[in-house]
């Protein structure tokens, strides 16, 4: 029984090993993921206001359109300069800790801030920054659903243990009894 419990101890060390790996490996994988598709996100929107505030008469309506585009709240920064370097519009929003992710979790993440520039051309030189907040708070959401999982699959093991510990006691005290109940006869 001794050995046994031996094995089911360093079974478990080793599987509670592997599902803190697997949440370890699988945040690094998430995070450079996201990191990719952020770069990739904010030139695919750099580009599309570049086409949409190209095509406005003046600058007034193109500080129209790039204000109405930064109200939606997905750009920390947004900014367009004339082709004189003179300011059209600046957007600017201060980065916010996440309302449902831990305090420390924005400095573990290593998903960096994307800046993406585009020259417009008869306008200026367009500026983003993509608001990272969402994205943070996304990872986070994500880790989260795989701690539950790893901790699911701890708890099956646990009890699986559990089983099989009481199975072999009640086969070894049934193996016990039969030779005494045979000496009786």
């Amino acid at each position: 029984m001794a050995s046994l419990r031996q094995l089911l101890v360093i079974s478990s060390v080793v599987i509670a090993c592997i599902l803190v790996v697997m949440l370890a490996v699988g945040m690094g994988l998430m995070e450079r993921k996201l990191d990719a598709q952020l770069q990739t996100d904010g030139e695919n929107v750099v580009a599309t206001l570049a086409l949409l505030v190209g095509s406005q008469p003046d600058q007034a309506a193109r500080a129209r359109v790039l204000d109405a585009a930064f109200q939606q709240g997905r750009f920390q920064e947004l900014s367009l300069l004339g082709p004189d370097g003179t300011v059209v519009f600046q957007g600017h929003r201060q980065r916010l800790s996440g309302a449902d992710t831990p305090r420390g979790w924005s400095t573990l993440v290593q998903v960096g801030t994307h800046r993406a520039t585009r020259r417009v051309p008869g306008a200026g030189q367009l500026i983003l920054v993509l608001d990272m907040d969402s994205a943070r708070e996304a990872l986070w959401a994500h880790i989260v659903q795989w701690f539950w999982l790893a901790l699911g699959l701890a708890a099956f093991w646990a009890l699986f243990v559990a089983a099989l510990v009481a199975r072999v006691r009640r086969e070894l005290a049934a193996a016990r009894s039969a030779p005494a109940a045979q000496r009786t006869d």
